[in-house]
């Protein structure tokens, strides 16, 4: 890249970098969560998702190696919360994990070893 005098170029920002900092600023924000029998992955991936702008994946076949329906209703409560806090009740009372990986939250199983 040549440089015009009195220019300076800006540096290149990968696209993945900025989709982990919106994710970790999502992460931080507050979020409510009221929901009755509500299936869990549509909870995730579109709710909570669009409402924060960012991307959930659901890896349906780890859960149902794990024994859990990625519909399975939930119910939760949760007000005063962020997001982050938010994700590990709801994904955490299905003793399923979540994890930030290439440029989104993928809502996964715990691995034998955990």
């Amino acid at each position: 890249m040549t440089a015009t005098p009195g220019i300076r170029a800006m540096p290149q920002r990968d696209d993945s970098a900025i989709a982990d900092q919106r994710i970790e600023r999502a992460l931080l924000t507050e979020t409510v969560v009221v929901c009755k029998d509500f299936p869990l992955d549509e909870l995730l991936t579109t709710d909570l998702a669009q409402r924060h702008a960012i991307r959930i994946d659901v890896d349906a076949a780890a859960l149902k190696q794990a024994g859990v329906e990625p519909d399975v209703p939930v119910t939760h409560d949760l007000r005063c919360i962020t997001l982050k806090g938010a994700l590990d009740i709801i994904v955490g009372g299905q003793g399923l994990i979540w994890e930030v990986r290439n440029d989104r939250i993928v809502i996964t199983a715990k691995k034998k070893d955990d």
